[in-house]
């Protein structure tokens, strides 16, 4: 298939490509899992995205959460913040209860998984294959009728696919809607995490000696860039969360000497234009903007912020408001053209309204699309010349 012609017909029928591997996802939506008991196993990092974007979005009641680290023990440590109910092992496992693993390497889920049966689980799945899990910041009517949401959009779709570089970046493309739409497909050709932001097989252009990285977190990908690059021209670091921020801010101070000649950094987010907008903190991770957020936090335009940065590479991972960021950096992005990576997997619509929004504010780009989990997470847009 070289068009998508028609959404809907393409999404009824499946993918023929050899190539491409035989390993299905298959997806549980919540609706199957309604009136069952369910355990969380896992209490770090994925647990705390599975709480955010499953357990509390969609109100997903649970039996409690397992890990090996509670076994002994009736209560928890510190971490009862996230009030779940149980930490040790069920003393029975039902034929209806549910083990969901919230752990995410692959290694480690085998292990969790074997464990698992042999204390009576028969039904075990992985937070991946739980379809709204990667609806993250998708609203949950999304989820209710996903194809019919999808065909609304189909000659945005079809638009964004033919502008698409390589044919790897459209198998990726047509499997990433195979699973918004919520039908089996094989898992998503990916290539390793660290790669994400670095790709050896995309054709960068400009180089990283300028480089702007939105949602900076605690400093990982600029901890990679180094790694990879050596020091470089200038950097500039946006991370709205304080938590983070301050991590990021002491691990830059402590080896500015080995990072870049000039180091800004801003405990803001990026947007659209200069406000103060209500925060979700996330513990670290997975923080976004809403008006139920438990924070207020300044916001600023790259092009107000850093007018005059001239850069070669600007990387964004920022929690669903890409769209807005991109917005506000249309001008440094018309002026210098730098090569771009946006995450483009917080919601569906994202995998052709970046790509079409960057379009129109400049045609000279390329696009490229990766992926790093072999699942939506992790998808980035690459835009160069």
């Amino acid at each position: 298939m070289t068009n998508l012609t028609s959404l809907d017909q393409f999404l009824q029928n499946d993918l023929s490509e050899s190539r491409i591997s035989k390993n299905k996802i298959n997806l549980y939506k919540l609706e199957n899992l309604k009136n069952k008991s369910i355990y969380v196993y896992g209490f770090g990092k994925g647990y705390i995205t599975l709480k955010t974007f499953l357990l509390d979005k969609y109100k997903l009641s649970i039996k409690g959460v397992l890990d090996r680290i509670f076994e002994g023990n009736t209560l928890g440590s510190e971490e009862n913040l996230f009030d779940p109910k149980i930490f040790k092992l069920p003393p029975k496992v039902a034929v209806n209860t549910f083990a969901i693993i919230s752990v995410g390497k692959p290694r480690q889920q085998s292990e969790i998984r074997q464990r698992l049966k042999e204390i009576g689980f028969k039904n075990i799945i992985t937070a991946f294959e739980v379809y709204e899990y990667h609806l993250s910041h998708e609203s949950t009517k999304f989820s209710k009728n996903p194809i019919s949401s999808l065909i609304k959009d189909e000659k945005k779709i079809a638009q964004a696919y033919t502008l698409l570089a390589d044919s790897k970046s459209k198998a990726i493309y047509r499997q990433l809607l195979k699973i918004y739409a919520g039908l089996p497909t094989p898992i998503i050709e990916h290539d390793p995490i660290r790669e994400q932001y670095f790709p050896k097989n995309v054709p960068l252009a400009k180089g990283k000696k300028r480089f702007i990285n939105c949602g900076s977190f605690d400093g990982d990908t600029v901890r990679e860039l180094v790694n990879i690059n050596g020091p470089i021209e200038s950097l500039a670091c946006f991370e709205p969360d304080l938590e983070s921020y301050t991590l990021l801010s002491n691990f830059l101070s402590s080896h500015c000497d080995l990072i870049a000649n000039k180091i800004v950094s801003f405990p803001c987010g990026v947007h659209e234009k200069n406000q103060r907008l209500y925060f979700n903190t996330g513990k670290k991770m997975n923080s976004s903007f809403s008006i139920k957020g438990d924070s207020l936090i300044q916001c600023v335009a790259i092009d107000s912020a850093i007018p005059n940065f001239n850069p070669t590479y600007i990387n964004m991972d920022v929690e669903g408001s890409e769209l807005e960021a991109i917005q506000g950096a249309s001008r440094i992005i018309k002026t210098y053209k730098p090569d771009l990576a946006i995450c483009v997997y917080h919601k569906p619509n994202h995998l052709w309204e970046v790509l079409l929004r960057i379009n129109t504010i400049s045609s000279d780009y390329k696009f490229f699309l990766r992926n790093y989990t072999g699942y939506p997470a992790e998808t980035v847009l690459y835009c160069t010349q």
